[in-house]
């Protein structure tokens, strides 16, 4: 004969029982409801992190940006294939794809190779209303080189 302790503490492990089976059964169905995730780090040419660096997922139109560790996560997921585009300031732009497969994560590192030293820019500008100006409506100009500016006009 069983006692009336007994009896409660073995209800009360089939309980536990049954609600960590339900816990166990509902977290695998979530974990295939057809969602992925991806996970990235982004380093610059030395494997030096880049905390900051803008993240963008042109699909889902969404920017993010990386953590202090150099990483990104984009959650909830379609299955698919995904572009992802980073940028970071004084780095060349860098572009990927990615394949989401559901309920699983996939990783990515993406390394961003510093910026060209020899780009050019060219900056124009009007004179402003009124202000004096030796060679009447002459634009003025320049080209910047890395650091420096060099006038196109004297």
């Amino acid at each position: 004969m069983i006692s009336k302790s007994s009896k409660w503490i073995l209800r009360r492990s089939i309980f536990g029982l049954a609600f960590t089976l339900f816990a166990v059964v509902t977290a695998q169905g979530q974990s295939q409801t057809g969602k992925g995730t991806i996970k990235g780090h982004v380093v610059d040419p030395s494997g030096d992190v880049l905390q900051g660096a803008q993240i963008t997922v042109e699909q889902i139109d969404a920017s993010i940006f990386t953590d202090v560790q150099g990483d990104f996560y984009v959650r909830d997921l379609a299955p698919g294939t995904y572009a992802i585009s980073v940028t970071y300031v004084g780095f060349a732009p860098s572009n990927t794809t990615v394949d989401v497969v559901a309920g699983q994560v996939a990783t990515t590192q993406i390394k961003l190779e510093v910026a060209s030293q020899n780009e050019q820019v060219l900056v124009t500008a009007e004179r402003a209303a009124g202000a004096k100006n030796r060679e009447a409506n002459r634009p003025l100009g320049g080209i910047i080189i890395g650091d420096s500016l060099y006038r196109t006009h004297k």
